[in-house]
């Protein structure tokens, strides 16, 4: 059953302890990304009791470990338990020879990286993942949730990775940025960000879309062009259904049900939902504000009626002084 294999599969996590890690992945959005691993650290690292611990006291847990105390459910998760102070690995990955102490969880997410096998599907969107971890990180895009707060600041992630990215050497709360770019100064807080910077002087795009050749500076650019093959729409309104290739259409698109208007006209106080609107209005004043007075120097609208061919040189402040 599904269930009892979740359990089995938390009770092999609880045979071990957690060592956090900072390791660095792969670049998003022109952002480089730090993942927080968890190590799992078997049993046996820790001190072990000179003597062979006492049975159990807990009747929901009464297999206890001769070898460091801890106590479990079933008397099968003890065997697996005690693989962690033994080291032994009995079941080897038939496509690659990896070996491992688990095959319900272990072995089995391990399979996945042959197979191809997504077993957890997003409701919100239908991507799909092949770890319920890797899911549960997905569905903080939807749903909002930041669960990785820093201490210093308060400001909240959703990811471990921004967070992790955050939290490198606190550069980002003392402004350090070490990392100077040689052809024109700029500096940075990470040397991976420089390099990617450093892409805008030398012309240089790694990253090139195997179905039609064209080539990006950043790879997070390259996977958004990707949509355009695959047709892909991972980014769905919750209120209506309808589905976008980018997030940023998706924020344009939920104005349409919350009325937003978020580009004012500071001429005439007139609010726009896109920005591409905004600009051709801008325009459009801009067209009546061709001419700059020559006494004050400032630009000015025609009065109404007037026309290039009648209009002064001078605003209307000017002429009337």
């Amino acid at each position: 059953m599904p269930g009892e294999q979740q359990t089995e599969e938390e009770e092999e996590e609880e045979m071990q302890e957690e060592m956090v890690l900072l390791v660095k992945g792969e670049e998003d959005e022109g952002e480089e990304k730090y993942e927080v691993v968890k190590l799992k650290i078997p049993m046996d690292n820790k001190e072990v009791p000179s003597e062979a611990p006492a049975p159990s006291a807990d009747p929901a847990r009464p297999h206890a470990c001769p070898d460091c105390g801890r106590a479990f459910a079933r008397r099968s998760t003890l065997a697996k338990h005690a693989r962690t102070h033994t080291g032994e690995r009995p079941f080897a990955c038939t496509e690659c020879g990896r070996r491992f102490s688990q095959k319900s969880s272990a072995l089995t997410k391990h399979g996945r990286t042959h197979t191809g096998e997504r077993p957890y599907e997003c409701p919100e969107c239908d991507k799909r993942f092949s770890a319920a971890s890797n899911l549960r990180q997905h569905r903080r895009r939807h749903t909002g949730e930041k669960p990785y707060a820093c201490a210093h600041c308060g400001r909240r992630f959703a990811q471990s990775s921004n967070y992790a990215q955050h939290l490198r050497h606190l550069r980002v709360h003392t402004g350090e940025k070490p990392y100077a770019c040689p052809d024109c100064g700029r500096a940075f807080g990470g040397s991976s960000c420089l390099a990617r910077h450093r892409r805008t002087h030398t012309g240089e795009r790694p990253y090139a879309c195997a179905d039609c050749g064209t080539r990006f500076a950043q790879s997070s650019a390259l996977a958004k062009h990707r949509r355009v093959h695959t047709g892909e729409k991972p980014h769905r309104c919750a209120v209506c259904g309808r589905r976008f290739g980018h997030r940023s259409n998706l924020a344009e698109h939920a104005r349409t049900h919350t009325g937003e208007r978020p580009y004012p006209c500071a001429e005439c106080g007139r609010r726009f939902r896109l920005s591409s609107h905004f600009i051709r209005h801008r325009r459009a004043h801009m067209r009546r504000r061709l001419y700059i007075c020559a006494g004050c120097g400032r630009d000015f609208k025609l009065p109404p009626g007037a026309t290039a061919a009648t209009a002064t040189e001078r605003c209307p402040e000017c002429e009337g002084s």
